[in-house]
């Protein structure tokens, strides 16, 4: 049994269901469409927030209103507003009988879910089914909210007015989280309004990763293993490591150009036993929701969706990175990958302005730059070591033997890190008979260093005082560094190391 999802010029059913589609549904489908809805308003028409919904055919329901957003996220936002503001035209009805798949779940327990059939419906009335006690956890019998599954994100907007802050999949049914009570009572009506730019988005990125994960299989025999759907950016993980910078902008290319072929994407609903072509196939039986792009990929999905390839607006690889085996690719799709471009040139732009260059020459400015940072930095190093030498030969002129023939040198830091004294150490150290202890109050650290010829050895030494003072720390034989608790500790360490 199949029920395809083709254009109509009608409005999508909505299917009952007990669980996400994704590779198999157990539950009443209830009536489904045969044929996924298609819209009058093209995503790059010229359709503004607030304009009047374009005429549908007359169907005797309604068609939805259009959505005005009060506070824009992005400077699409009018765009998207528009397509997923389109009417709902009208679509031809099948009864899909599976109520025997989920015989002890009653069916007004479970939640029609509209977004199976219809993505861009944005608003939507349903009645209230359940409430938990502080009335914030909601249960419909009826919800175009999509929740969190298969990677995809939840829908955020309101519901009677309050905001929704997550929606959870509970096989059966689907619980709205609200921010604040619903002021309606089990039984009553409630109008619910989804985020149209957020879900728009959502259905970019997500057809983009269908299309993207299609063409590293089939272009560079790299299916996908794992995908993440991110707030700012996506994530596909591929087999394999071959993927280079140069097959990266490749597959780019090639992912644009399936774009822009405008390509339709379908949904259908197909029993699994029979369904044929799927990417990947499905270990559930029951019914399938197969999400198809036109001679490209058929995949189980219950995800939301774009109606054409060329509504995903364009495809954006950022880079790779080799992660357990496979490649993890960094995408954004639409609206996204758009804005990203965007913000990388300004800030190749910023970057072009201190070097009073054009954008192109930057990368070869930077190299530049970086090569005489490097030179400047052996520089800074070699005169750094001859001044230690310098100061160390005074230094070592300027202290006593002692009783046992040591010289020991103190040096007292202020303020920095001890490794920065340790240049001076290993000169001291490298004239003979001596042992040097150097410390800095902030942080309190310690540097206890011992010529070869002294009979010291560094580490064990500074270990065994540090352990005395509840410090910690260690090192080789002739330079170890520690930290200790306080002030008053580095004076009892001093002591025990024979610096009076």
């Amino acid at each position: 049994m199949t029920v395809s999802a083709t254009r109509t010029g009608a409005a999508a059913p909505r299917p009952r269901a007990g669980a996400d589609l994704v590779g198999g549904v157990s539950g009443d489908l209830g009536t489904v469409c045969v044929g996924a809805a298609g819209f009058g308003v093209d995503v790059f028409g010229s359709a503004v927030v607030g304009a009047p919904a374009v005429a549908a055919p007359d169907t005797g329901a309604a068609a939805p209103s259009s959505v005005t957003l009060k506070k824009p996220l992005h400077p699409f936002d009018a765009m998207a507003a528009a397509t997923m503001s389109a009417p709902v035209p009208r679509v031809t009805r099948q009864r899909v009988g599976l109520g025997a798949i989920l015989p002890n779940i009653p069916h007004h327990t479970m939640t029609e879910r509209l977004y199976y059939t219809d993505a861009y419906q944005t608003s939507f009335s349903a009645t209230v089914q359940e409430l938990s006690d502080d009335a914030q956890r909601v249960y419909l019998d009826r919800t175009a909210f999509y929740p969190t599954s298969g990677g995809q994100p939840h829908d955020l907007g309101t519901l009677g007015g309050v905001s929704v802050i997550d929606v959870i999949d509970e096989d059966a049914r689907i619980a709205h989280l609200l921010s604040a009570p619903l002021a309606r009572p089990v039984g009553t009506t409630v109008d619910g309004r989804i985020d149209a730019v957020r879900r728009f988005d959502l259905m970019q990125q997500h057809t983009g990763q269908h299309l993207l994960s299609a063409l590293f299989a089939d272009q560079y025999g790299s299916p996908t293993v794992s995908v993440h759907f991110g707030a700012d950016y996506s994530t596909i993980d591929v087999q394999g490591t071959g993927l280079d910078s140069n097959a990266l902008q490749d597959a780019e290319t090639r992912a644009n150009a399936l774009v822009f072929s405008n390509r339709d994407v379908t949904v259908s609903f197909e029993d699994a036993a029979t369904a044929a072509g799927l990417r990947k196939s499905s270990d559930r039986g029951g019914t399938l929701r197969v999400v198809t792009i036109a001679e490209l990929d058929r995949s189980a999905c219950g995800g939301t969706h774009v109606r054409r390839t060329g509504e995903i607006g364009s495809v954006l690889l950022r880079g790779a990175e080799r992660t357990k085996g496979n490649t993890r690719i960094e995408f954004l799709a639409g609206y996204r990958a758009v804005s990203r471009a965007r913000a990388d040139a300004a800030l190749l732009s910023t970057a072009a302005r201190h070097f009073t260059a054009a954008p192109d020459d930057v990368p070869l400015l930077v190299e530049r730059q970086q090569q005489r940072v490097l030179e400047l930095e052996r520089e800074h190093r070699r005169l750094s070591n001859e001044l230690a030498r310098y100061e160390a030969r005074s230094q070592w002129d300027a202290a006593t033997a002692n009783a046992d023939g040591l010289r020991r040198i103190r040096i007292n830091l202020e303020q920095g890190a001890v490794r920065d004294i340790e240049p001076l150490a290993q000169s001291l150290i490298a004239l003979g008979a001596c042992v040097v202890l150097a410390s800095t109050r902030a942080p309190a650290g310690v540097l206890f260093a011992a010529a070869e010829d002294s009979g010291i050895d560094a580490g064990q030494t500074l270990r065994a005082a540090l352990a005395a003072v509840g410090g910690r720390g260690g090192g080789s034989p002739r330079v170890a560094q520690g930290s200790v608790p306080d002030m008053n500790s580095l004076a009892t360490l001093a002591t025990t190391l024979g610096f009076d």
